[in-house]
């Protein structure tokens, strides 16, 4: 047997440049056995059994040739046997093969020609539209995309243009952008797919040759005689071959340049008649086409239409009849019936996978205004083909998540109606089979989730009397459709009160009516009303003969209704009529008009109220100055909030109150006896006092308890921490502690560079000769950068992040510390000095611990350049500290103390001052940006470095050791003294502006970080200052809960009772629409 010859076929290794690509490179030659064969002997050869796996088989070499002499043929051979027994060959001989590049593929060469580890995955696959190859190369490929244009190009004859898609789309329009690799700048192609011809630019439109047999998928569902709307149709890919199918189409696509080349495709495909082109957004078309179709319907189907070839055999034949004299047949056109022409939408097509399916919400209400007839007509519904992606591989979760994306697109916003009905289901209770609202159930439904006054959710029943019109204990839900509809209305709290009133339904409220109501409403103990009064007569009118209300003048009466009963109680209980009642008397008339309005600890003061004049009585004029100060109670509320706010002590007395009121309004709001009234109450009965926001707590607040008061219900023993304050405030010191140390050491870290600049230019001598190194700080930093590299600037890091933490913690703390000592509870006020005092003993605390530390850091930061002026080896930390001694760690304290001290007692009451009234921290509950607190910060830390550098000049030239020639100092008085008499004023502020550089963001970034760590990690057993919480400071409730609470707040008015001795009169109620006039 012969043995196989193995030839290396492979293009030869690239060796060559990469910048262009040397074609002359790849050539190689190959020596093979050939047998010399008679032309005719060539069959039988080929056939003989013992040649057949000799013969040679490699692609693009044929394995017959004629041979030189043109007579014979050479059958090449792969085996590298010299004899072979046979007898056709005539003799053996060596044939050289040559390969050049032609013979190899694009693949082979660029496996060839690219580096090893790029040869993995080359590039070489591409698709095709019309003749243009595009590609989407890899970033790695790039330097080669021309050379790979270029060799797909040779390699492949029906491609004239090779362009690469960049990871830039059109957003709009979603085509990508794209450059040319090789061939021809020619974009406009022609493409044919599906027995169809589409032209269009590649640079302009979106097209995926990948998806054709999608798009047959899809062709193949509609059936003829079906109407398809396109609603993404780009260049017509469903389209047209729909319409040659015979399918009527609506196609349409927002991108000018695919709508053109869409009409275009219809044209050349002959398919006009069956396909009418939009360009308009996808929404407007999907809710626009139904009627479209319906009133401009498609003609009926009518056969498959004949082809080109067919049409041509036809006119030839048509054209031989005529030639021949013969008589052609007639066409006959026949008109199509109205019930068989195409009006209605079978399927949508929605070939936009990015966003197709938030267009689905279009289809909502395209049929809401349609006639009778068109309703018929889709009593099937269209099908709706919507392409979309999703993350999910397999099919389970795939098609739940895109069922879960559709449902989403497709839902209907929460109306109205739906909201009540959500309210109305979650509360109500099945009935004989039907679902109502009990008095309970409607409370529920009706009742602000966090009521600001003291009206109870039991007293919200009164309101359902007046949703409940059918009189049998049950709201149903048309009921409560009619109650809410009523909140919606702005005047919804006089308008159910009127209802309450309007007991026969007629829409007025004549003098019985209100008689009848007011009657059941009072409690026969309570104080009488006098019904027959002139305040009465004047709101009543006439009608017919009777007194009645209307609705308009039923409000004002409401209104002033509180007023007239004051001066009827106090005109009733005032028995010998002097104009002077009992305290007593005057407390039962407050709680009888306005008791729900008012705390438990204002109600027990009331009949303190005589301690205001002589005599132990109080007068109708008190009394009514007691009533205003309630009904007028929410610009109390805002002139004491705002009026405290800008007090420096965070406290007023009467005269602040009355003069901030005045500032604030165009007339006198309150008088004397008012403004009396309410630091009366607020005061607890001290005159003369200045109030904080928390003394008048007690009287804004209706539910207003005293401060720590819900201590005294807790169980003994509940609470080891609250129990134990000392071990509560160790462990609020270590929090305070340990959050001071990690914003310390991550606002050094971030000027650390900074500081070293810093300390090369303090310690700069200008008296040596020879020592002048650096101009400035920025020279200083490019020489640092220059001579020891980046890592330079973070010389000393180590020592200074173990003495920063605790550095910053001990300030930190110290601070607040002090501050909350001295912190006026109630106002959260610190006097300046006591601020002072708190920053100066944190920062002289802190010297205590970290002046070692400074020494050390600032020693190792100055080897840098003594080991280039003298070269000096530099010394670790470990042998600076032995060196130096306990007593030379605490060298230039006094000089640390002269400096830390006075720059904590400038920064923290500027920074705490910056807070509170610059950016006003606090102010109506607000908390300060991420920048505002940066800002504060850092802007503090500016004047407070600036002025403390004369100190840090000299505490660096004490902890720094002098080197030969250089002046020697013996304290903190000689140091002050020499540096002014050799170097000048200007030398005591040397690295000034690098300090203030250095300390201003250092501190910004530890005091942004100490804050936000408190604020994302507090601490949990604070103990929080009280806040007064009003409708004032917190969110507003739903608008309709609202007004059914102040309905009720009108009602209470009446009498404190009026909801429990209404139901048990069992007068019917109305929801009838009053009449206004």
């Amino acid at each position: 047997m012969a043995r196989h010859l193995y030839l290396d076929i492979d293009p030869p290794a690239y060796t060559g440049s990469r910048e262009l690509l040397d074609r002359g490179f790849f050539q190689k030659k190959l020596s093979v056995l050939a047998a010399r064969v008679k032309p005719e002997k060539v069959g039988k050869f080929l056939k003989a059994s013992p040649l057949k796996e000799a013969l040679l088989d490699i692609p693009k070499v044929r394995t017959v040739i004629p041979d030189v002499d043109g007579t014979n043929r050479l059958v090449l051979l792969r085996v590298n046997q010299e004899s072979m027994k046979s007898q056709i060959i005539s003799v053996l001989t060596e044939f050289l093969m040559k390969q050049q590049a032609s013979y190899w593929t694009a693949e082979e060469i660029l496996h060839s020609f690219l580096p090893e580890e790029l040869r993995e995955g080359a590039p070489t696959g591409f698709a095709m539209v019309g003749h243009i190859a595009h590609l989407n190369l890899n970033n790695e490929y790039l330097p080669y995309k021309h050379i790979i244009g270029q060799l797909i190009l040779d390699k492949n004859n029906r491609v004239r243009t090779v362009v690469n898609k960049l990871n830039n789309i059109n957003t709009q329009f979603r085509f990508f952008d794209m450059e040319l690799l090789a061939g021809e700048p020619d974009y406009i192609v022609e493409h044919h797919e599906s027995d169809c011809r589409f032209t269009f630019d590649f640079t302009k439109v979106y097209w995926n040759s990948r998806l054709h047999t999608e798009h047959e998928r899809l062709v193949e569902m509609f059936k003829p005689e079906e109407v398809v709307a396109d609603v993404f149709a780009g260049v017509g890919p469903f389209a047209a071959p729909a319409a040659k199918k015979g399918c009527a189409v609506l196609a349409n696509d927002l991108n000018p340049e695919s709508a053109k080349y869409l009409a275009i495709n219809v044209t050349n495909n002959r398919v006009v008649d069956l396909v009418r082109v939009t360009c308009e957004d996808g929404r407007e078309f999907i809710q626009r086409s139904v009627g479209r179709v319906w009133n401009e319907p498609f003609a009926p189907y009518s056969g498959p239409k004949p082809s080109r070839v067919q049409e041509e055999k036809e006119r030839k034949r048509l054209q031989k009849l005529r030639a021949e004299g013969h008589a052609l047949p007639e066409t006959v056109v026949v008109e199509a019936k109205p019930e068989q022409m195409r009006r209605r939408v079978s399927h949508y097509v929605m070939n936009l996978p990015d966003s197709a399916i938030e267009f689905l919400d279009a289809f909502r209400g395209i049929l809401s205004d349609a006639d009778p007839k068109m309703r018929e007509a889709y009593e099937d519904m269209p099908m709706i083909h919507c392409h979309c992606f999703t993350r999910e591989a397999e099919a389970d979760k795939a098609e739940t998540d895109i069922r879960r994306t559709v449902r989403t697109a497709v839902a209907v916003p929460e109306s109205e109606l739906k909201r009540w009905r959500r309210t109305f289901e979650a509360n109500s209770k099945l009935v004989n089979g039907e679902k109502f609202l009990d008095q309970e159930s409607f409370v529920n439904a009706i009742a602000p989730k966090g009521d600001l006054t003291k009206i109870g959710r039991a007293q919200f029943a009164i309101l359902f009397r007046v949703a409940d019109t059918s009189r049998r204990g049950l709201v149903s839900w048309e009921d409560f459709v009619v109650f809410e509809t009523v909140l919606k209305r702005p005047d919804a709290d006089y308008w159910m009160a009127f209802q309450y009133f309007d007991t026969d339904r007629s829409g007025f409220i004549d003098y019985n009516e209100f008689r009848s109501v007011m009657s059941a409403s009072i409690s026969p103990d309570s104080i009488p009303f006098d019904f027959d009064c002139d305040w009465v007569q004047l709101y009543l009118g006439k009608k017919n003969g009777t007194h009645v209300l209307g609705y308009s003048e039923f409000t004002q009466l409401m209104k002033g209704l509180q007023g007239e009963r004051l001066r009827q109680a106090f005109k009733y209980l005032d028995a010998d009529q002097d104009g002077f009642i009992l305290p007593d008397q005057f407390k039962r008339i407050i709680l009888e008009i306005a008791g729900h309005k008012l705390s438990e600890a204002v109600i027990d003061r009331l009949p303190t109220l005589c301690t205001l004049s002589p005599g132990q009585r109080i007068s109708y004029s008190e009394v009514n100055a007691f009533y205003n100060v309630i009904k007028e109670m929410d610009m109390v509320e805002r002139i004491i909030r705002e009026a405290t706010a800008k007090s420096k002590d965070g406290r007023i007395d009467q005269n602040d109150f009355l003069n901030h009121a005045a500032m604030h309004s165009r007339y006198s709001l309150f008088t004397p006896m008012e403004a009396s009234i309410i630091f009366h109450f607020a005061g607890r009965g001290v005159p003369g006092q200045r109030l904080s926001l928390l003394d008048f707590g007690q009287l804004l607040d209706p539910r207003w308890r005293a401060p720590h008061s819900h201590l005294e219900d807790e169980k003994p023993g509940a609470s080891p921490l609250a129990a134990s304050s000392l071990i509560n405030k160790f462990l609020h010191g270590s929090y305070n502690f340990v959050l001071g140390g990690v914003a310390g050491a991550f606002g050094a870290t971030i000027v650390y560079p900074i500081d070293m600049v810093k300390t090369r230019m303090q310690n700069q001598r200008s008296t040596v000769v020879g020592q002048m190194l650096y101009k400035n700080s920025i020279d200083c930093a490019k020489k640092i950068l220059r001579n020891e590299g980046f890592l330079g600037f973070y010389r000393g890091l180590g020592p200074q992040l173990v003495g920063v933490a605790p550095e910053k913690a001990i300030k930190l703390t110290v601070n607040d510390l002090i501050r909350g000592k001295t912190m006026d509870p109630e106002t959260g006020r610190i006097k300046l000095g006591w601020e002072i005092f708190a920053g100066g003993a944190a920062g002289g605390c802190q010297v205590i611990f970290t002046n070692p530390l400074e020494i050390v850091k600032i020693r190792l930061q100055v080897q840098g350049e003594a080991a280039k002026l003298e070269g000096a080896v530099p010394k670790g930390a470990i042998h600076i500290v032995r060196q130096l001694g306990i007593v030379g760690l605490y060298k230039g304290a006094s000089a640390c103390l002269l400096r830390d001290v006075p720059f904590s007692a400038i920064y923290f009451p500027v920074y705490s001052h910056l807070k509170s009234d610059l950016f006003q921290e606090g102010y109506n509950g607000k908390q300060l940006s991420f920048v505002e607190t940066l800002s504060a910060a850092a802007i503090a830390g500016m004047p407070a470095a600036y002025l403390a550098t004369p100190a840090d000049v000299v505490k660096t030239r004490l902890q720094v050791e002098a080197r030969q020639g250089q002046t020697k100092y013996n304290g903190l008085r000689d140091a002050f003294v020499k540096i002014y008499r050799e170097e000048g004023f200007k030398a005591l502020f040397k690295g000034g502006p690098a300090r203030v550089v250095r300390s201003s963001p250092q501190f910004g970034f530890t005091l942004l970080g100490y804050e936000t760590l408190k604020k994302m990690l507090p601490y949990p057993w604070e103990e929080k200052p009280p806040q007064i919480a009003t409708a004032l400071t917190t969110r507003s409730d739903d608008l309709s809960r609202i007004r059914a609470r102040n309905a009720l707040k009108i009602l209470l008015d009446v009498h404190g009772d009026v909801g429990r001795l209404a139901a048990a009169s069992g007068k019917p109620l109305s929801l009838s629409n009053p009449k206004l006039f």
